[in-house]
């Protein structure tokens, strides 16, 4: 990085050095010996970072760490995929069981992201009226088919 710097303040400081020059000379005789000088000052300034050999491509991105502007973010963006994953989750389960014209208190969804960014639900509950207690089991079995995971049933 310190070598394509290195570069870029050798070509304007040369840059501006040569239209300095080149605005300075007189028009005279000499006037073809001045502009090849300042050609060849021009040209040599250009061509001295690459002879030297101090040129230095390398990028340590060891140290960049990432900012707690953008953790804060990040935390917020899953807050609300998780809070729309529970969402979905609660609602699929819900018109699941009004399907088979039941129809639940509430749902409850317990989920995380995991270190690979895959969601597991750790926990679906189900709370019915007594009414529906004869049901229990078809109701679990009804949302193990179609949310894909066995949701524990409580009645209230």
């Amino acid at each position: 990085m310190e070598g394509i710097r290195l570069i870029g303040i050798s070509i304007c400081v040369t840059t501006v050095v040569t239209s300095i020059f080149s605005m300075l000379t007189p028009d005279s005789k000499l006037d073809k010996v001045l502009k090849f000088a300042i050609s060849l000052f021009f040209l040599t300034s250009i061509i001295s970072p690459f002879v030297n050999n101090k040129l230095d491509f390398h990028i340590d991105i060891s140290d960049i760490t990432q900012a707690p502007q953008t953790r804060e973010l990040t935390q917020r963006v899953e807050n609300q995929f998780i809070s729309i994953a529970k969402s979905n989750i609660e609602n699929t389960v819900e018109n699941l069981l009004l399907r088979e014209n039941i129809s639940p208190k509430k749902i409850e969804v317990l989920i995380n992201i995991n270190e690979d960014n895959s969601i597991s639900i750790n926990k679906l509950m189900v709370y019915i009226n007594k009414s529906d207690e004869k049901r229990k089991q078809a109701i679990e079995k009804i949302v193990k088919e179609g949310a894909g995971y066995s949701p524990q049933v409580k009645i209230e």
